[in-house]
């Protein structure tokens, strides 16, 4: 018997689906997943908070400050997705780690010649080509997540068949920027889906970027190695933060902040969360 920690709001991706705005368009299709009404009771007194843009975004904010703890522990993900992030009380993001046992019967994983089925539509093109896995590989799996995030939950690739993804990566092909996702976020998305791993940024690189859109020149003080006291999540809109400097993107192909005073630490997300 395994015993693990519970998470109120269950799993990112489906979370995100159940809070999807009436009429929203989901860019992607999904199947419905037979324990997606697991959490709903629990879910029931988040049921009129509605998400914002700059929840989006905050989301992505702690899964990537998660990964930057990670990667300092030499830890490698290889799995980063939606799916794979529980959301625990006051909408804390948690990273684990299923392994590939839940999706297995669905398209999400594709069984190479040898070594069994992988999650492909997350998979940066030198794991899926020649498999190598480096904290690269995991910033081009967050960017998929972000997509994850910014569609409320779509499948990656929803027209591209598995078996096509390799062509289509390889021609150099992309997904495109979600309806309500902000310009300069979706910029650090295809950041991260840069085909030349090394011109990737670094998850610490993604972690200013991103406070520096959702906070401005007021970073948020992360001293504390084990708690994070973080921010309401009833948000201002997206309007309130049309003035906030984004991070310039060098020549190299990194956003970069020269005025940064915060170094970042663990964040929500700590070893214990991933089974």
């Amino acid at each position: 018997m395994l015993i693990v920690e519970y998470a109120k709001y269950g799993n990112l991706r489906d979370y995100l689906r159940r809070k999807r705005p009436s009429g929203h368009i989901l860019s992607g299709s999904f199947e419905q997943d037979e324990n997606d009404n697991a959490y709903k009771q629990d879910d029931n007194d988040d049921l009129i908070q509605s998400l914002t843009t700059i929840d989006l975004i905050f989301f992505c904010l702690q899964i990537a400050i998660g990964m930057e703890y990670l990667h300092s522990k030499k830890c490698i993900h290889r799995d980063l997705a939606a799916r794979n992030v529980l959301l625990a009380e006051n909408r804390i993001c948690k990273i684990a780690d299923f392994g590939l046992a839940r999706d297995l019967t669905q398209t999400y994983y594709y069984r190479k010649q040898t070594d069994g089925r992988v999650p492909v539509k997350w998979m940066s093109p030198e794991a899926l080509f020649d498999r190598k896995f480096s904290t690269k590989s995991d910033v081009w799996s967050f960017a998929i997540l972000a997509w994850e995030i910014m569609t409320y939950g779509g499948s990656p690739y929803p027209s591209i068949a598995a078996e096509q993804l390799f062509d289509y990566l390889k021609n150099g092909n992309r997904m495109n920027q979600p309806a309500n996702c902000p310009n300069e976020i979706f910029q650090l998305i295809e950041l991260c889906w840069t085909f030349k791993e090394s011109l990737r940024p670094t998850f610490t690189q993604l972690c200013e970027s991103l406070r520096c859109y959702l906070y401005g020149s007021s970073p948020i003080d992360y001293s504390d190695l084990d708690y994070v006291d973080f921010p309401p999540l009833s948000s201002p809109s997206i309007s309130d933060f049309a003035s906030t400097t984004i991070l310039p993107v060098s020549t190299s192909g990194i956003a970069t902040d020269t005025n940064s005073h915060s170094q970042t630490t663990t964040a929500a997300t700590s070893s214990s969360s991933l089974s």
